[in-house]
């Protein structure tokens, strides 16, 4: 085992702490939000998440009481300030670096489920089996603000409810932008519902990044470089996931004061004093008929083409294609970006960690960006179903 670079963690747990190859794991930290565990251990062990590594980072809650009851949960415990340990990247890279490498690894918060084209009928295992097969190491995926039709205070969640009964819509690609980085994996995305209430008059490149990679087959040598928001290269999926994400409930105005006075956030916990200054003014609801989709399953994602599978996808689990609705979203460069998303995938493939020029994968996606959008592509569509169907294409 590696013991480089030891954060300030102590292992609560005593039972033997054995990770087997097969086994999916799950690491996520935690502070004073035991209330949102019932449901967020349940819903991904529902997956097939076998082991769960949490870092606790000095609650005053029932969290560790809970968590040391978990018979599947390794609890481990730090004071060590939030933002000295980069967001809790090295605490939880330094568990997975330990007892986790050549394992599949998702990497959350406790307000973060994990979900990927036909999550319903596909277990977690089923998709990673898709994955190894194809040569993949991880997975991209858009980081989606879900919210109620009410107002924030109205917007109550209790312990053991699911986040999915409360919180019912997210927001169109339309909401979104995409726009290029020069850090992988490349495509950076901003808005959301976030953005709507919270920076409403602010350029295109402000607000949190939504965007993240929360799955990955952790190796020697891999690194996540701001939060899980981008990494070390790697081999990315021809699908991509969400990450479905539940801050928007009624105690988030004390929580978001209590963040800021705690001040510690990267940053100097600059976007929580956006979100405390602007709900001390306001009770906002964040539901708008023009961008707002309510969520039913995993096809609403498909349908509203932010959640991207591929025709290898559903021909590995014998699926078959259903159509979007047409009238579901305007084009967007968020749009753009899942639908030629294929085609980056293969680039990642080919993509040469030590290359210095990373740029010919963004000069791929401008390019794919131009296709999709031009009159020929969309008046081939028909040609191409065809051939796709076919297995020509």
């Amino acid at each position: 085992m590696r013991n480089r670079n030891i954060p300030p963690l102590k292992l609560l747990s005593t039972r033997a702490l054995n990770v087997k190859e097969e086994d999916v794991c799950l690491i996520f930290c935690i502070r004073n939000e035991a209330f949102r565990l019932p449901f967020f251990l349940d819903y991904h062990r529902r997956l097939g998440v076998s082991i769960f590594f949490a870092v606790d980072n000095g609650s005053t809650d029932h969290s560790q009481d809970y968590l040391l009851e978990q018979t599947d949960v390794h609890l481990f415990y730090t004071e060590q300030e939030y933002k000295a340990s980069n967001a809790g990247r090295d605490w939880t890279s330094w568990i997975a670096n330990q007892y986790c490498t050549e394992r599949w690894v998702l990497t959350l918060d406790v307000d973060e489920f994990f979900i990927y084209p036909h999550i319903e009928k596909i277990p977690l295992k089923r998709l990673i089996e898709y994955l190894q097969y194809s040569g993949y190491e991880g997975v991209y995926s858009i980081f989606l603000d879900f919210y109620s039709d009410t107002l924030l205070s109205k917007t109550v969640y209790k312990e053991g409810q699911s986040p999915f009964d409360v919180c019912g819509y997210f927001d169109a690609p339309e909401s979104y932008n995409c726009y290029e980085r020069e850090i992988f994996p490349f495509f950076e995305i901003k808005g959301g519902p976030r953005k709507r209430v919270f920076w409403p008059d602010g350029d295109d490149t402000v607000g949190p990044s939504m965007r993240k990679l929360v799955l990955i087959k952790w190796r020697e040598g891999f690194a996540y470089t701001h939060s899980t928001h981008s990494c070390t290269p790697i081999k990315l999926a021809d699908v991509t996931g969400v990450v479905a994400h539940f801050k928007l409930l009624s105690h988030f105005k004390n929580y978001a004061a209590s963040e800021v006075k705690r001040n510690a956030r990267i940053a100097n916990s600059l976007d929580w004093k956006v979100y405390s200054n602007v709900l001390k003014e306001t009770d906002p609801v964040f539901y708008d008929s023009k961008v707002s989709i309510a969520y039913k399953d995993s096809q609403s994602l498909i349908n509203a083409k932010t959640l991207r599978k591929s025709i290898s996808y559903d021909s590995f689990f014998g699926i078959s294609v259903k159509q979007a609705n047409s009238s579901s979203v305007a084009s967007s460069s968020f749009d753009t970006l899942t639908s030629i998303w294929p085609g980056v995938s293969a680039m990642s493939r080919n993509y040469d960690v030590n290359a210095e020029n990373h740029q010919s994968l963004l000069r791929f996606e401008r390019d794919m960006d131009i296709a999709a959008n031009s009159a020929i592509w969309k008046a081939s569509y028909f040609f191409r179903k065809i051939a796709s169907n076919l297995g020509l294409t």
